[in-house]
């Protein structure tokens, strides 16, 4: 069975969605006995080129990760999904693709995902291709720092995902449909704001020379 993995971050270098991929791949291995052939592709740098379109239309599965941006789907996978929407139209082979997604967002909700994942469902309605299923996921951030630290995955403050996270393989590997999972950062709002201003907004602020005044600043609508 074929499996084409997009990786949607802008981030050239490790993103949380990259992480996310790798160790889905680690998963299905591990839980199938089937012998999956998994391609990677990162459109971070360039959109798909026609062969690369061709063997993605071909594959059985398709999984598409990526970081929420306003809501909804960042506007490079978004032009991606155009024209593999045309690729999949023209493709008579690809009826029974099933396409599943990974959303991560910087929040600890992972309702905010929501609408992001009814973008990948409706996608799936117009490319002709059957709709799988999203991990919707909170704390995005958290997962690549604990990730990136050299956490083992699914433990310590990790484990929040690991019944979604194993529904999630369980279903891809036998192609099987289900509703979006919502998998929201086990942590008071409250601390998870302090947490995120003072080890990354703070910090990437300090590192660009502008001050918390300056990140307070609004536009003001006469």
């Amino acid at each position: 069975m074929k499996i084409s993995m997009i990786n949607g971050s802008p981030k050239l270098s490790k993103s949380c969605s990259s992480l996310l991929l790798e160790e889905l791949k680690k998963s299905i291995n591990e839980k199938s006995v089937s012998n999956f052939d998994i391609t990677n592709f990162d459109i971070s740098k360039h959109a798909l080129n026609e062969i690369e379109l061709n063997e993605v239309t071909n594959s059985d599965i398709l999984v598409v990760a990526f970081p929420l941006y306003v809501d909804g789907i960042p506007s490079h996978v978004l032009e991606e999904l155009y024209e593999l929407e045309s690729a999949f139209s023209g493709n008579p082979n690809s009826r029974n693709t099933v396409l599943y997604g990974i959303v991560n967002n910087g929040f600890s909700e992972s309702h905010q995902n929501k609408n992001a994942a009814k973008m990948l469902e409706l996608f799936c309605k117009r490319s002709g291709i059957i709709f799988g299923q999203v991990l919707a996921l909170g704390g995005g951030e958290v997962i690549r720092q604990m990730l990136e630290s050299g956490m083992p995955f699914l433990t310590a403050k990790l484990s929040y995902i690991k019944d979604d996270w194993n529904t999630f393989v369980d279903n891809i590997v036998v192609k099987r449909t289900g509703s979006t999972l919502f998998c929201s950062f086990k942590s008071p709002t409250w601390l998870f704001r302090i947490v995120g201003n003072s080890t990354f907004w703070n910090k990437n602020a300090k590192e660009n020379g502008i001050s918390k005044k300056q990140m307070k600043r609004r536009i003001i609508s006469q």
